[in-house]
């Protein structure tokens, strides 16, 4: 684990908070780069047997989302793009990561096919486009 600095969390609690400072950046678990994402993630929370708070509804991914623009686009720092860059190194010399990873990126092709070859998936995703169109 580390924090917003990419300093390493020695002693971490899941039910503890990471500290954020301005330094860094974070993405919060549920936000999604693209639809089919957050589809995935909110697939996971509604198969909880529990009532939680991982149980999201469709509208959140378009509200909690916003379209890139001047008041929400700040480039990475070079600082943390270049410890970003060398973590990812390091990790990619780890033997069979490479692999791995090739075969995750398979998995997720595969299942975001079917997610957008579903039609009932495609009208909530169409309606709700409708509803917070593009500036």
């Amino acid at each position: 684990m580390r924090d917003t600095e990419f300093n390493e969390i020695i002693h971490y609690n899941i039910c503890s908070k990471i500290p954020k400072t301005e330094a860094g950046g974070w993405i919060d678990h549920y936000w999604g780069r693209s639809f089919e994402e957050f589809c995935v993630k909110k697939r996971r929370g509604d198969a909880l047997e529990l009532e939680t708070l991982f149980k999201r509804e469709y509208e959140l991914f378009f509200k909690w989302s916003a379209w890139p623009g001047p008041e929400n686009y700040r480039p990475m720092p070079d600082a943390m793009l270049a410890a970003l860059k060398r973590e990812k190194a390091r990790l990619g010399g780890r033997p069979g990561y490479r692999e791995m990873m090739a075969e995750v990126a398979a998995l997720y092709e595969d299942y975001f096919a079917r997610l957008r070859a579903d039609a009932q998936l495609r009208r909530i995703y169409e309606s709700l486009m409708a509803q917070f169109p593009r500036p």
